[in-house]
């Protein structure tokens, strides 16, 4: 069975990356022994920019298959994902999927842009599962 999670942070550019994805998955999922499978892509998105001083946001998103010893309560949420109610959990992929997808009709075209894109990458690492495609 396969089991899947997505985590979502900010981690600058630089040679740090892989450290950077390391500290971001011990501190949102209490991860410990990260190893990094491989990387399946990325996804360039051009949006608006919020601040007026700017045309527009350049963001590479870089999504990596891991395999990590978990321990939920070694988790370190941020205030505002305390506020939101955050919580890690592991769920099947189709579950996380479906939740997504939920959250997107009911928020409707308010919602954030982080949800549609990461909904769309767990949906092409679930075909290549389904196809047994190397995950």
């Amino acid at each position: 069975m396969e089991w899947t999670s997505s985590y979502s942070s900010s981690i600058s550019s630089s040679p740090f990356m892989l450290s950077g994805l390391r500290r971001e998955l011990e501190e949102e999922a209490g991860a410990a022994s990260v190893k990094v499978v491989r990387e399946p892509g990325r996804v360039e998105e051009l949006r608006p920019a919020l601040e007026p001083e700017y045309d527009n946001l350049r963001m590479i998103s870089c999504f990596y298959v891991c395999r990590a010893e978990t321990d939920f309560t070694r988790i370190r949420p941020e205030s505002y994902e305390l506020a939101d109610g955050s919580r890690p959990e592991w769920v099947e992929i189709a579950e996380a999927i479906n939740h997504n997808r939920s959250v997107m009709r009911q928020k409707g075209p308010h919602i954030g842009f982080a949800i549609e894109r990461e909904t769309l990458v767990m949906e092409l690492m679930q075909r290549q599962i389904r196809e047994g495609l190397p995950f």
